[in-house]
């Protein structure tokens, strides 16, 4: 007897029309940490908004995608659902008119995907978004933290009060004329995720430290020390992601750049040549914490790479991009940039200078990588500009020299860049760059450190 094969399919329940009333009674609860909610829903409904009145076009509910291939987040298959439909495009409206796009989501979201929505609303000006959940997804780290800050220049974001839930149960789910019941202690949980959205809010548009985070999972020593920037998870996390089948897994640990590294979980680490997107900013606590030029900076475990693209023609030099770039588990930030900026339509015919400003100088695995590059592509020019020099073994000062050698500018951040980059790539809100102690002196010694190493 043949033994039973399942085939898959297409996902066929992007988009639904309601929702069955124990899956939002589950999925949308507001408590601030439940167990066992697993994946995202995400009802929206879309708008045609001129002056007098709103007309409602369309509404629905999206789920995270799970098969047939890789996991896809409900708020890009959202993205991927609009833009193909050709009744929201931008000849279908007026001269006043814009549409207005409101979701009620599960979770906030992830700052991948946030970063994913900030791109999308920049290439499409006529489309306003709204954004309501019930609750914070990885509130206590800081990428999400800049997630949320980061929507916060362009989308409204909400906790769901009472009111919402009414809504939300009576427009997007099929409850049979059934009443909205609400659950204990809904008003006081909305009023609590309320304030810490507040919060998180005022500390990325203001100059306050980001919040402190707690990793409970202690490090497992192999005798192997780690490479720069590596990051370690808990069981079941995803990286930079949701957990493992979409559940809500706690924060991944981190060390500080001389502890132990715990063995990696190799199906759930980032690819070499994953995409990712940039953020456009740092917050302010991230950026004080992580580029001040100390020389001896521990807890620093990761590299952070503020970024400047410039189109050169003739002696005009014309900035095109800008943004900042994380590593991300064994994908370190430089890796993340090129692998970003293959992507970007480079034109054979224009000169690029590309500048890159460091919190730690590259390890020669990336040095190495930075070098093929530049050798395959001859119009770009790259500057880099480092905080700290990273000196793992003898092999790194031979990637800064081969860097030399194939044409890149290898200097130390001066007091003077580390304000330039407070002011492009920090949310700074209106407040002035402060020196540390000791920012010139160091920076005195860092370069001729640097200077000993390519001149040898």
């Amino acid at each position: 007897m043949s033994r039973w094969r399942h085939t898959w399919k297409p996902w066929p329940r992007n988009p639904m029309e309601k929702l069955y009333p124990h899956y939002f009674n589950f999925h949308f609860t507001n408590y601030p940490t439940p167990k066992y909610v697993k994946g995202c829903y995400l009802c929206y409904k879309v708008e045609k908004f001129p002056h007098d009145s709103p007309t409602l076009l369309e509404s629905g509910v999206f789920e995270n995608q799970f098969y047939p291939r890789k996991r896809v987040h409900a708020e890009l298959c959202f993205l991927k659902w609009f833009k193909k439909q050709k009744a929201f495009s931008e000849q279908n409206l007026g001269p006043d008119e814009i549409y207005r796009v409101t979701w009620y989501m599960s979770w906030s979201p992830c700052w991948e995907c946030a970063a994913r929505v900030l791109e999308f609303l920049s290439r499409h000006g006529y489309l306003k978004l709204r954004i309501f959940t019930p609750r914070l997804y990885h509130s206590d780290k800081a990428e999400d933290q800049q997630g949320l800050c980061n929507l916060a220049k362009k989308v409204q974001l909400t906790i769901m009060s009472l009111q919402d839930f009414e809504y939300c149960w009576e427009t997007f789910v099929d409850h049979k004329t059934k009443p909205f019941k609400p659950w204990d202690n809904l008003k006081e949980n909305s009023q609590l995720l309320s304030t810490r959205l507040e919060h998180i809010l005022q500390q990325g548009l203001s100059h306050r430290p980001s919040c402190h985070l707690h990793f409970p999972f202690p490090f497992a020593v192999t005798g192997v020390p780690p490479p720069r920037g590596a990051c370690l998870l808990p069981e079941g996390a995803l990286p930079g992601g949701r957990a493992q089948e979409g559940e809500k897994g706690p924060s991944e640990q981190k060390g500080s750049a001389r502890s132990w590294r715990q063995t990696p979980r190799k199906r759930h680490t980032r690819q070499e040549d994953d995409i990712m997107e940039p953020w456009p900013r740092l917050l302010p606590g991230t950026y004080n914490f992580h580029f001040p030029n100390l020389l001896n900076a521990p807890g620093r475990n990761s590299t952070y790479l503020c970024f400047e693209v410039e189109k050169i023609q003739g002696n005009d030099a014309e900035s095109c991009h800008m943004g900042v770039f994380q590593n991300q588990d064994s994908v370190h930030a430089e890796l993340c940039f090129l692998n970003w900026f293959r992507v970007q339509n480079l034109s054979p015919r224009v000169d690029y200078q590309v500048t890159w400003y460091l919190s730690w100088s590259p390890c020669f695995y990336c040095a190495m990588k930075v070098v093929k590059f530049l050798r395959k592509h001859k119009k770009v020019r790259l500057n880099i500009f480092a905080s700290r020099l990273y000196m793992y073994d003898h092999r790194e000062q031979h990637g800064l020299r081969n860097l030399e050698q194939a044409g890149a500018q290898v200097a130390m951040m001066s007091p003077e860049l580390f304000e330039y980059c407070w002011d492009n790539f920090v949310y700074h809100g209106g407040n002035n760059f402060r020196y540390w102690k000791g920012v010139r002196r160091n920076y005195n010694t860092l370069v001729e450190e640097l200077d000993e190493i390519l001149d040898r």
